[in-house]
């Protein structure tokens, strides 16, 4: 796959007020880092990339106006539409968040992948991670976002810790409380993954 973004700036959230000194524009991506709980740490865990940061979460920026608001899915809204400093005011001191950038070659893409964002708004979370059309997780909000683009490709999906070959525990323990089977194999994306494009 060809790299598609051009830079990353990473921000402790202990010093969000650099955030001042960053120029965020219009389809930057914001990846976030959080080891506070141990759902975030296994999605880390198994889907880490050499190279790149820890993260377990993303969303899309879109600004309007002198205002920058924040296209993403999580647990507590599903996929919502939120002003940028207000999701930020909420984050845990110590955690750490990256933008990224598309590359010139990429940026058309943008406006048409905002657009569709916020046609996907509303929706509930996917605590499974298996893809459907009536809920999204953050990754996958984004990859249908920009796949008439063909930004970003979904992969096989894998719930097993890389360094001994086992479906990591806290998985197991997750989706045996969804009562469904890991799938594993099934097709997916991930924060990490995207960050690696």
């Amino acid at each position: 796959m060809q790299a598609v973004f051009v830079f990353s700036v990473f921000i402790l959230l202990s010093f969000l007020p650099l955030c001042a000194q960053v120029t965020i524009q219009n389809g930057d991506f914001i990846l976030f880092a959080d080891k506070s709980d141990a759902l975030s740490r296994s999605i880390d865990n198994v889907t880490k990339q050499n190279g790149v940061g820890a993260y377990s979460h993303i969303g899309l920026i879109e600004q309007e106006g002198n205002e920058f608001w924040l296209l993403h899915a999580a647990p507590q809204n599903g996929s919502e539409r939120v002003l940028l400093k207000d999701y930020l005011k909420h984050k845990k001191k110590g955690q750490y968040m990256a933008i990224y950038r598309l590359k010139d070659a990429y940026q058309y893409s943008i406006p048409h992948a905002i657009n569709t964002a916020k046609g996907l708004m509303g929706k509930s979370y996917n605590f499974t991670y298996i893809l459907n059309d009536t809920s999204y997780y953050c990754s996958d909000l984004l990859q249908r976002s920009f796949a008439s683009d063909s930004i970003f490709e979904l992969l096989p999906m894998t719930f097993k810790d890389p360094l001994t070959g086992k479906t990591d525990d806290t998985w197991v323990a997750y989706y045996r409380q969804l009562q469904i089977e890991i799938p594993e194999g099934s097709l997916g994306c991930n924060p990490n993954g995207m960050a690696a494009s």
